[in-house]
């Protein structure tokens, strides 16, 4: 919405917000909502949220990476990768093929599921072309 002549954009996800305007909103934010819980401003071109970083530092435009949550999700996975382990897309030649592995015990198999939920979340946020690979 615009208000005093500047655009007011908020968005929300579960409890956390991301608002921006020219006006003073964190004040009054904290002052409605402050006594349930310190509402914290982070200012500036560049911010992290929901582990993107949002970079708008080129004027009209804006730019989402999310290389530290690709790092984390890399650090926290079972099966490690060399450094030159290398793919040209996200999928294989083989993306459709019935599969021949083992089932997963119940562990690989929370792993497994835990790890396509942050795959799917990542897709949708900032790996568009991921999307189709992680759905199958």
């Amino acid at each position: 919405m615009i208000v005093n002549k500047k655009q007011l954009t908020i968005r929300f996800h579960v409890d956390d917000v991301l608002a921006s305007h020219m006006e003073d909103l964190f004040t009054w934010i904290n002052e409605r909502y402050g006594g349930l819980k310190e509402v914290t401003c982070t200012r500036g071109r560049v911010r992290n949220y929901l582990g993107m970083t949002l970079d708008y530092s080129k004027k009209g435009k804006l730019k989402i990476r999310m290389d530290d949550y690709v790092q984390r999700m890399l650090d926290e996975f079972s099966v490690k990768f060399k450094e030159d382990d290398k793919q040209e897309t996200p999928a294989g030649n083989n993306l459709l093929e019935v599969g021949k592995g083992k089932i997963l015990d119940k562990d690989q198999q929370t792993e497994f599921q835990r790890f396509v939920a942050k795959h799917l979340f990542l897709t949708k946020h900032a790996r568009l072309d991921m999307h189709p690979t992680v759905a199958i």
